[in-house]
């Protein structure tokens, strides 16, 4: 093999590995995980670990369901309901004014919640004049 091949060789090795290190780092800085908010309690998928940390989160690079704090079930807001985890449902619950006693449902999926919903009771309230 000639010196101008050797070295032609040489540098199409450097070249790949200088593009292999640059995928690896965009990739490595680019993977999303789970963000949880402990302040609301809303997790968000697809996260970056940066954003999440910086706005006070805690950042898992699985997804979601792996964090206990974002078990998802149902929450009943009254006349809805939303699918969330939790703590969440509890600070919605607080903010819509609501006690948060029992209007969670643990390990409910979507249809299962919308079902709830569904079977909410309504009526209006009658005052003698």
């Amino acid at each position: 093999m000639s010196g101008k091949n050797k070295t032609l060789i040489f540098g199409l090795m450097i070249v790949f590995s200088a593009m292999m290190i640059f995928i690896l780092s965009v990739n490595a800085v680019s993977a999303a995980g789970c963000c949880f908010n402990s302040g609301t309690g809303a997790c968000n998928e697809n996260s970056e670990e940066n954003s999440c940390v910086n706005y006070g989160g805690y950042y898992s690079s699985g997804n979601c369901d792996s964090l206990s704090e974002c078990s998802s079930g149902c929450c009943v807001l009254g006349s809805a309901t939303k699918l969330t985890g939790y703590e969440e449902c509890n600070f919605l619950s607080k903010n819509l004014g609501m006690g948060f006693t029992d209007n969670f449902k643990d390990g409910a999926n979507a249809t299962e919640c919308n079902a709830l919903k569904n079977m909410q009771d309504y009526g209006a309230c009658v005052k003698e004049i």
